[in-house]
């Protein structure tokens, strides 16, 4: 299996989009709606492109893992046009093992989920994410970087595609 850890700040949404979509009347925080908004659906056509080329499957690594579980996910990005599948999501800090918390690297977080799903046999991963590499450690070979200011932009899909395609 290819996964590909997925943040959403910064990477499905960006300075950009929010520039040329104000929120004139805020749907209800925390629902489908409220979540849907703050996805940009171009970007979601570069994941698509993605996914569609490596076979991979989507965990959710951002910050909205503490507001919205995988299934809400997957109901968001879908109503965005998404045609991948999010199978989960990085651990939250309280749920790192004890000497691990508190440590602030998303990449301790998905070394986390990557021990506790060793079942599933991930072969290939990368990290789509806005943080530099500092968030992430020795794990930043499998960071492909976006920013905050335009997001996932074609330039990044043969980066993330050559990524799941090679030996690690």
């Amino acid at each position: 299996m290819r996964v590909v850890f997925l943040d959403m700040d910064g990477v499905l949404n960006s300075a950009d989009y929010f520039a040329d979509n104000p929120l004139c009347e805020e749907p209800q925080a925390g629902g489908d709606d409220y979540w849907g908004y703050m996805v940009d659906p171009v970007p979601v056509q570069h994941l698509n492109a993605i996914l569609a080329a490596t076979d991979a499957k989507v965990v959710s690594s951002t910050s909205w893992r503490y507001y919205v579980e995988p299934d809400q996910m997957q109901r968001v990005l879908d109503s965005r046009g998404f045609t991948g599948e999010v199978i989960g999501r990085t651990p939250t800090n309280s749920e790192l093992p004890e000497g691990l918390r508190r440590t602030g690297l998303r990449g301790t977080e998905v070394e986390v989920w990557l021990t506790e799903n060793k079942h599933l046999e991930i072969e290939r991963f990368v990290i789509l994410d806005d943080m530099g590499p500092g968030a992430f450690a020795h794990m930043t070979p499998y960071l492909v970087q976006t920013s905050w200011a335009n997001g996932l932009q074609e330039r990044h899909i043969k980066a993330a595609i050559d990524m799941l395609q090679t030996a690690q």
